[in-house]
């Protein structure tokens, strides 16, 4: 999947910016190309335990992925590369992800346009990682881009892509990600949730109050009510919305009592309603 065509103009604005004739540019990028080759291969004597799976040897990982951080800015380009493999095996896909994490700790500003490259590109393990940088990386441009990239990506890098605008707070993709909550896709709609709930958007408010009346998967109601307690206050109309979940129809007695926490917050004042039901829960011995 290739998305240069969309993500041209980030690109040109970057060349716009930088003012630099071509013939410079070109001088520039060979002159960094040579330096490439003669620098240091910092992260050889890593390679070896980063191309483990993070999950399952997470003590004896963290700190050779700190010692790596430890190296510097001077290592950065060699984990963008290593983010790109030319052969998709477990290996190297384990070793891009742990070179990600490590990423992640470094200000990758100078790197955005090789991260728009990457998330562009036809490489899967590449366009996956970068997308999850993207959501770290401290550029404007970047929530933006993710926004767009949401009408061209599907499956994992989608989801991906909700995970970075989340991280990103992207305010602005609120009401383009609150569409996905129309989804038959249960998956996808709760993606959608919990970037609607890091991103704390009160824009949305209603959109989401429609899909919680048409939702028909009972494992997604917790996600609404999550997204409600990071966005809303005293509002009576999502109040009413949520009080019929404390029937125990369609939640479990861990959800329900987080419902409870949650109307603490969301509830009017004194709102009568509210009082009933949770007097109800008293008496009945719950």
């Amino acid at each position: 999947m290739r998305l240069r065509g969309s993500v041209l103009p980030f690109l040109l604005v970057a060349a716009a910016t930088a003012q630099t004739p071509i013939a410079e540019a070109a001088k520039i990028a060979h002159q960094r190309a040579e330096r490439a080759q003669q620098r240091p291969r910092l992260l050889e004597p890593f390679l070896a335990d980063l191309s483990a799976e993070y999950e399952a040897n997470k003590v004896s990982l963290q700190p050779r992925i700190a010692a790596v951080v430890a190296l510097g800015p001077d290592v950065v380009p060699e984990l963008l590369e290593r983010l790109q493999p030319a052969q998709q095996n477990d290996a190297n896909r384990h070793l891009a992800a742990n070179c990600r994490l490590a990423l992640q700790q470094f200000d990758l500003s100078d790197h955005f346009g090789c991260l728009v490259d990457f998330a562009a590109g036809g490489n899967d393990t590449a366009r996956n990682e970068a997308i999850r940088l993207l959501g770290h990386v401290g550029v404007p441009a970047a929530a933006p881009l993710l926004t767009e990239l949401l009408d061209h990506t599907q499956g994992e890098s989608r989801r991906l892509v909700l995970g970075a605008l989340g991280e990103q707070r992207a305010a602005a993709a609120a009401p383009k990600v609150a569409t996905m909550l129309a989804s038959a896709d249960r998956n996808l709609r709760g993606d959608a949730l919990a970037c609607l709930t890091a991103i704390g958007s009160e824009a949305v408010v209603e959109t989401v109050r429609a899909a919680l009346l048409a939702e028909k998967e009972n494992k997604l109601l917790p996600s609404y009510v999550e997204f409600f307690a990071a966005t809303t206050r005293e509002n009576a109309a999502v109040t009413r919305d949520l009080l019929p979940l404390l029937s125990r129809d369609r939640t479990n007695w861990r959800d329900t009592k987080r419902l409870v926490e949650v109307l603490a917050t969301i509830a009017p004042r004194d709102h009568e309603p509210t009082i009933r039901n949770l007097t109800e829960i008293i008496t009945s011995g719950e």
